[in-house]
This record gives C-alpha cells, structure tokens and sequence, in this order.
C-alpha cells in the first residue's frame, strides 16, 4: 500500500473549513509521479479521472512534469486509491516522497545494507553503493531515443527523396521503399503503436492514436499497392507514413531533453546536500548520517567541510562560503552565536554548533521544495492547452471518420 508523505511530514492536514458536526476538514495534499502520459490529452484525462474520485477535493496534472498535485480529504480517499485510478485509466503512478526525506530514507537503507563492511574498517559511500542514479538511467535513455531519431532520419530521407524526385523511375522501386520505410513504421513508431493499442483497450484516444493511425493506413495502403498486382498502378504513401514518425519523434525527443534539463536543477540542489556529520554524544565524536542529525545537537565542523544542517555557532572561530545560498564572493566571518546554513563550506577554523533545522527544515531543503513547487505548478495558458488537448483528439477521429462515410457513399452513388 502507498504511504502519503505530506509537506509537514507523514499523514499531514491542513484544517480547511469545519463540518456540519463542528469537526474541522482535514485537507491534504499528495504529489503522485506518473508515467505514460504521451501528450497533453493524456494529462487532462488522468486530471478528471482523480477528480471523479470521492474525497478529492482538487487535482492539477503536470504533463512537463509528469507529476499530479492532488488535494483531498484523508478520511475519504487514500493515494492508493488514486494510484488505482490512474492504473485504471491505463497509466502508472508513485506517490512522491519530498526529496530531503526520500534522500534520508535511501542513506539509512544503504548504511543497514553496509553494516558489516563499516564494522571490518570499510569507508564505503554508503548513500551511493549499489544505487542506480536517476541521472545515468535517463542519460541511458536519452542514448536509446537519439539513437532511433537518427535511424529514423537516415531511413526517412531517401525515401522523401525517391518519393518526390525519382517515383516511377526504375523498376523495384517500391520495394526499395518498403525496405526503407519498414523499420521505421515498426521500430521507430513501436512506442506510438503500443500507446494506442494501450488507449484502446481502456477505451480511450491520444494524440498516439492519431500518429499509429494515420502512419499505419499510409504504410498499409502502400503495402497493398507494392505487394497485390491489381493495384500495381496505384500510388505508394511510403513517404508519409516515414515522416509522421519521424517529425513526431523528432518532436518528442526534444521534449524529453527538455525535460531532463529542468530536472536537472533539482538534482543539482540535492547534490549540495552533505551526506554525514560529526556529532558529540555521550562526550563522544561519531560520524552519523545526515538523516539521523536532530534538532539540539551538537555537531563539529572542521575546515573544508560542509556545514551539516542549520543551526548556530557553540565554539570557534571561522570563515564560511556561503556563494551557493547568497551568492556573495567573500566568505562570511561566524562566531560564537552567528547562523549557519546548512551545505555551506567552513573554511578556516574549527566549529562547533548546535543544530536547529534539520530535514526538510533546512534552508535548502525550502529552496528545493519551492523550485519543484514552481516546476509543477501550471501557468493558465496551460490549463486552457489541456482542456483543448482533451477534446482535440476525439474532434479529429470524428472528422476522418465523417470524412470517409462522406466519400463512401459519394463513391456509391455515383458508381
């Protein structure tokens, strides 16, 4: 079963209004990271379908982010609920944990898994051993979609080329054609085939059906027109049926860089984040994880090292860079009693603090939950995008089809 991590920690509320019963709301909020979502209209169907559910009191779906903002009652609907939703209406979901406390969960589960080799003297990075980064898996991907673009370029090329200039100019031309555009209707277009055939089935159209549709009736029909000697003498669409793909992808290849890039200013900010502190317990020095630092401790920060968490000088004197938070160039003189910002680099001197922010109270942590906040936020252009995506594809489908029965029965009546 999911678990909901709000803003203000586990199982969070926000006292709305107060009930007939005198009782107040409790709202809270969730954030769910989808996948699947190929284009807007994908987004605007997941958003009604997690407003239809009871409880939800509002729901926001990002298609740049891939991420849904949902607020609603605990005491009616649950975020398994909606990830049940969601799976329903043929897409995947995860709730989100705030990125200082999912980072604390990982360190704690990578020090368990390391236990021994820290007892034998080992001095392993345990945020970091065995761990796949986010990083490297969209780089692998990023690699596969370049790859196919340009597959998909080098196949569709001369085909455009023999379509428009050479058509009709050497025997076999057609099949030369079908070689060419094959790989790319199949292998390239795969993924907007498969979203469609996914669509379908849950009884639902994206802009995927549109792009498999119209590709496949172009390849189909050429097919029929190369390989059934009756229709020898029809014309071949092999062009069409290349460039759909390929433009679209193009387009979607772009889109996911774009994507990638904005995260990537996300990740950054984690990055800045020091992974352990020194902490004096019991008159005892031990290096914890940064997850496991709590208010009111006190922790020594030596020169060079990163500042662990917020809090204010004890003992000692030194510089400190704060450039990454304010941006000044001169390092800052702390003292007895001066603020620390946690992730900040001493300098000179030995110090010895007392923590008071820690997690996702830490000044950076509130820089890194406002710029996610900003990226999944939706300008109302955007909102009106989404409700035109919605009835975009449907409109389409219902012309092409007028359109066919129009030249259908056109066709019979005057034959």
């Amino acid at each position: 079963m999911a678990t909901y991590v709000g803003p203000d920690g586990p199982q969070s509320g926000i006292d709305r209004s107060r009930g007939e019963q005198g009782e107040p709301e409790r709202i809270a909020a969730v954030t769910l990271a989808l996948e699947g979502m190929s284009c807007a209209s994908c987004a605007r169907r997941i958003e009604r379908g997690l407003q239809r559910l009871p409880g939800v009191k509002e729901a926001s779906v990002n298609f740049a982010t891939e991420k849904a903002t949902v607020l609603y009652d605990p005491g009616q609907v649950s975020p398994a609920l909606m990830v049940e939703k969601v799976e329903q209406l043929g897409y995947e979901a995860l709730p989100l944990v705030p990125s200082v406390e999912r980072r604390g969960v990982e360190e704690n589960q990578h020090r368990e898994r390391a236990g021994e080799d820290n007892a034998s003297g080992g001095s392993k990075d345990t945020a970091v051993a065995g761990a796949v980064s986010v990083t490297e898996m969209q780089q692998r991907a990023d690699r596969r979609r370049l790859w196919l673009l340009l597959m998909a370029i080098a196949l569709s090329l001369p085909v455009v080329v023999l379509s428009m200039l050479f058509m009709g100019r050497f025997p076999g031309e057609n099949y030369l054609l079908l070689l060419l555009a094959t790989p790319v209707w199949a292998v390239v277009g795969w993924e907007f085939h498969r979203n469609a055939l996914k669509n379908l089935r849950h009884g639902a159209a994206t802009m995927d059906t549109l792009i498999s549709a119209g590709s496949t009736a172009a390849y189909l029909l050429s097919l029929a027109a190369t390989v059934v000697p009756q229709l020898a003498d029809e014309p071949t669409f092999y062009d069409t049926a290349a460039l759909i793909i390929t433009l679209i992808y193009l387009g979607r290849y772009l889109e996911a860089r774009a994507k990638g890039e904005a995260g990537q200013a996300v990740r950054r900010l984690i990055g800045l984040q020091p992974r352990s502190a020194h902490v004096l317990r019991d008159g005892q020095e031990r290096e914890i994880a940064i997850a496991e630092v709590r208010p009111g401790d006190l922790l020594i920060v030596r020169p060079g090292e990163q500042v662990p968490v917020d809090g204010l000088v004890v003992a000692g004197h030194s510089t400190v860079d704060e450039s990454m938070v304010t941006g000044e160039s001169l390092p800052v003189e702390k003292g007895a009693g001066d603020a620390l910002i946690g992730a900040t680099i001493n300098q000179s001197g030995l110090l010895t603090m007392r923590a008071t922010r820690v997690g996702a109270d830490t000044l950076l942590a509130s820089i890194i939950r406002l710029v996610e906040q900003a990226q999944g936020s939706k300008a109302p252009v955007q909102r009106l995008a989404d409700q035109v995506a919605g009835i975009f594809v449907p409109a389409v489908l219902a012309i092409a089809f007028l359109t066919f029965l129009g030249w259908g029965l056109a066709g019979a009546l005057s034959g």
